[in-house]
């Protein structure tokens, strides 16, 4: 066979060269057309070459740049003849569908491609797919047909192919060349380097990359390649994403921008990925060109066809590594948006120089006879060499780099991650563990309780000690207590937590665990270099939290009920305590929580209500004062104090709520002249700011012997000094001390005599219950007496009914409150 190739501008030269060929009769001939000028321009030259071969197979396509040997041409036209003189050419062209791998197996056969099909020429408009699907069919075959050829480039008009003198967008052409004694060899030169740092793909779906270390994946290359300008497609795609792998590095490359303004690339990038950007020059495969040239010259091929990337085309119009070639032989190609090759499977290269060699004479090959020629050097090749192998000594510091902080990380994750005592795993582990726990899973904490008393007493060295060798004891004797593995941690100094799985009910739990914390405090554990200690004794808490009986409850909350609970049984001198048992508990003080929120939120929002109960004089039951008893409202609902009072009592609250009631009492009785009395706890007269209130809206009173203070007589008043001054002060002012709920359960009679009250109130769970129970009439009948003996008034409260009334009556008592004589109502300022 033979190949002529010639570059012209127009007819008139195409007709030139025609003139002068020296062509012999052949069995087939195929001509291949590359150019840049017009579909008009292109039409005339198929016209005239058709008519000069009319059983020439010809096809072409569109490009910027061609060659012919080591000659780069642009607008102009490269007509490529090949003759053959055993071997036949078919062709065929079909239309892009859907179903590619459909497409490819009709393209088979229209080619009539058998096992005599050496090689396959194709042109098509458009293809990126890292794995071209309409060549699947071309791998199904028993026999390997390598497909060469590459994709049109626009040349301004559009992209174009050639095929029976008409011009396709979506369409492929392809020719096969058949043929015994048809010798094919192809290869593909390409070599990307990574450039940077790994980055990692961050959101993906399927092809399409979206962002970038969390950067929107057009607006990384932006930034990377542009200091955040706008790129080009054509940009991006000299920098595909590299994935390194322990045997490969797979090459990615951009297809297209979305709509949306995201990737897509040729093949899946998977969430998690970690990749780099890469780049190519020709100069960096110029070596391996080298070489693929010198294979090449030892077969002495009788053609060369070669199909190059456009973005390895150099500013120059010889190109260096194809001068390797043309010092093989004659040889014409052009430069494509994509290259056609097969390696393991057929592809669709990108910046690839690839070539098609045939030859229809035999191979010859001598060791004696091979391709000499001094190796061509581009002249970046040197400034390239040395930017690669410094990108590689970095990224080789960096590797040793990376492996050291690994390996600092893993000691300190290590440290981090692990008790230094006891080299248990730590709480932190343990809180990881929690979040995978089962429903029949239980959380044990123990305590050692007397760890300062030890080291104190020994020293640290022996608690330290003490602390390895209770853990080796739990080890090995706590699964076989409760009959179940465990998992040991160290929750804190002295402290352990204990995971296991077990269906037993939680009463036989609480026996085996109790069974093993009373062998374990006997045993026998010998302090650390002591030898006149025969043994330390030891004191441990435990407390249990069973996951059934908390489903919902976070990880970290498990751990902290079952802190509680140990917490409770040391307190309560117990060996365990279940966090179970700690739910009421829970409840009460979820309530006081609420009413601590309810009552800060009547006291900010002026929802303290003054409500007051009138107390009559005995027997002619003429309104002789008003007691001030507090509410709260809440929306539509009023409560009263036993509902929130003691959640509140005790707390700082408290006095806050206090002084909010005296001061709405004290404008109230402004507006009119009611005798009124305010109770008055031991907390309100510890209080200087709740005294100072008291002296001052005292003063501003019109007559301050209105006022009366009910003192609460109770076990709480320890200082009864302090109390006894506060009230001669206030009776010093005008006030009178009045004793409230006299004999209901604690009464100190000396220190009601020093205080010297003026008037004491009978509690009325004694009062209630006269009409029925004589010993509880005696009883409030001697009460009475003393009070009288006291020089003080007395007054029954819980006067309920008639019979009540008339039996405290006759019973010598000065006045009477209670619901059968009035209600508390609603108190309010006069107009």
């Amino acid at each position: 066979m033979q190949t002529l190739s010639f570059s012209v501008q127009s007819i008139t030269h195409l007709k030139e060269e025609c003139d002068s060929l020296l062509i012999e009769r052949a069995s087939g001939c195929l001509i291949q057309i590359f150019s840049s000028q017009s579909m008009e321009e292109v039409s005339t030259y198929y016209s005239f070459l058709q008519c000069l071969f009319p059983h020439a197979e010809i096809v072409g396509l569109s490009a910027i740049h061609t060659s012919i040997n080591s000659s780069v041409f642009t607008q102009s036209t490269i007509v490529s003849i090949s003759t053959f003189d055993s071997s036949t050419v078919t062709s065929a062209s079909i239309v892009h569908g859907e179903n590619e791998p459909l497409v490819g197996h009709q393209l088979l056969r229209k080619l009539s491609v058998n096992q005599t099909t050496k090689s396959v020429i194709a042109f098509s408009c458009y293809g990126s797919a890292s794995n071209y699907k309409l060549f699947e069919a071309f791998s199904e075959q028993a026999y390997i047909v390598p497909v060469s050829g590459c994709v049109a480039t626009d040349t301004g008009e559009g992209a174009w192919i050639l095929f029976n003198g008409e011009f396709h967008q979506n369409q492929i052409v392809a020719v096969a060349l058949h043929g015994e004694k048809l010798q094919a060899w192809y290869e593909a030169f390409v070599e990307w380097n990574p450039i940077g740092k790994h980055f990692r793909v961050t959101a993906s779906e399927g092809r399409v990359v979206k962002a970038i270390d969390h950067i929107p994946a057009y607006d990384f290359y932006c930034k990377y390649l542009a200091d955040n300008k706008p790129l080009a497609l054509s940009q991006i795609q000299a920098f595909p994403l590299m994935l390194e792998e322990e045997t490969a590095r797979i090459i990615n490359t951009v297809e297209s921008i979305t709509k949306e303004g995201h990737l897509l690339f040729s093949a899946e990038v998977p969430v998690g990925d970690e990749v780099r950007l890469s780049y190519y020059h020709p100069s960096l495969t110029q070596e391996q060109v080298n070489q693929g040239a010198a294979r090449l010259a030892n077969r002495r091929p009788e053609s060369i066809f070669i199909y190059n990337c456009e973005s390895r085309i150099e500013n120059s119009t010889e190109s260096t590594e194809l001068q390797a070639f043309s010092d093989v032989g004659l040889c014409q190609g052009v430069y494509g948006m994509g290259e056609f090759f097969r390696s393991h499977n057929q592809q669709i290269l990108h910046h690839s120089l690839t070539y098609l060699a045939l030859s229809e004479s035999e191979e010859v090959a001598s060791e004696y006879d091979t391709f000499s020629r001094a190796p061509r050097v581009h002249n970046l090749t040197p400034l390239f060499s040395l930017i690669k192998n410094s990108i590689q000594d970095l990224d080789h510091m960096t590797s040793e780099l990376e492996d050291k902080i690994r390996e600092q990380s893993l000691r300190l994750i290590q440290t981090y991650r692990t008790d230094r005592r006891t080299g248990l795993l730590n709480r932190t582990v343990l809180k990881e563990r929690l979040s995978h726990i089962a429903l029949t899973d239980h959380l044990l904490s123990f305590k050692l309780t007397n760890l300062s008393q030890v080291n104190e007493k020994y020293g640290y060295h022996v608690g330290d000690k003490l602390l390895q060798d209770i853990s080796y004891y739990m080890k090995e004797h706590l699964g076989l207590a409760i009959e179940s593995e465990i998992e040991l941690y160290s929750i804190g100094i002295a402290e352990w937590g204990v995971i296991f799985n077990s269906d037993t009910a939680s009463e036989v739990l609480r026996k085996q665990i109790t069974g093993f914390i009373e062998k374990l405090e006997h045993e026998n554990f010998e302090p650390y270099g002591l030898d006149d200690v025969d043994y330390l004794s030891v004191s441990i808490s435990g407390g249990l939290i069973s996951r059934r009986d908390f489903p919902t409850i976070a990880s970290e909350d498990l751990i902290l009920k079952t802190v509680e609970a140990r917490r409770i049984a040391m307190r309560r001198n117990r060996h365990l305590c279940n966090a179970r048992e700690l739910m009421k508990e829970e409840r009460t003080r979820q309530n006081q929580l609420d009413w601590l929120t309810c009552v800060n939120r009547a006291i900010s929002q002026k929802g303290v209500l003054v409500y007051g109960q009138p107390i009559y004089k005995a027997h002619t039951h003429e309104l002789a004062s008003t007691e001030c008893l507090m509410r709260i409202q809440e929306d539509d609902q009023i409560f009263a104090p036993g509902q929130f009072l003691p959640a509140v009592e005790g707390t700082h609250l408290y006095t806050r709520l206090s002084r909010e009631m005296i001061s709405s009492i004290f404008e109230i009785m402004q507006s009119n002249d009611l005798t009124f009395s305010i109770n008055l706890s031991p907390q309100d007269l510890l209080s200087d700011r709740t005294l100072d209130l008291l002296e001052s809206s005292m003063i501003r009173l019109d007559n301050p012997m209105r006022v009366g203070f009910e003192v609460l007589e109770t076990e709480q008043i320890q200082d009864y000094g302090h109390i006894i001054e506060v009230c001669n002060h206030f009776r010093r002012l005008g006030a009178r001390i009045i004793i409230d709920d006299f004999g209901s359960g604690y009464s100190n009679i000396d220190a009601i005599m020093k205080l010297e009250p003026q008037v004491i109130k009978l509690d009325g769970s004694i009062i209630k219950n006269v009409h029925q129970d004589k010993r509880q009439r005696l009883i409030s009948q001697q009460m009475v007496q003393l009070c009288h003996v006291l020089d003080a008034k007395a007054v029954a409260e819980f006067v309920h009914n008639q019979e009540v009334c008339s039996i405290v009556e006759d019973m010598g008592v000065d006045y009477l409150q209670g619901y059968f004589l009035g209600e508390p109502k609603s108190l309010h300022i006069k107009a």
